[in-house]
């Protein structure tokens, strides 16, 4: 075979399996992004919070700290 022609042989060969790589990695992208996509759409199971009942926000002791401690005089 003439050394042009098998050249471009396997330049057409290299870039062929260049592009099946680059469809590959484009479909793994799409099927990624339909994940993302099927999640963010779910409805997302919302809890709420609930004090216990012998602790509370009402209940809960206040540490003095340094911002709000009295100032010495």
């Amino acid at each position: 075979m003439h050394p042009f022609l098998r050249r471009s042989v396997q330049t057409v060969i290299i870039s062929g399996g260049m592009a099946a790589i680059a469809l590959e990695l484009a479909g793994a992208a799409a099927a990624v992004a339909m994940a993302v996509v099927a999640v963010a759409a779910s409805p997302a199971v919302t809890r709420t919070f609930h004090w216990p009942t012998d602790r509370g926000p009402s209940t809960l002791t206040e540490v003095p700290t340094q911002r709000t401690a009295p100032p010495e005089s």
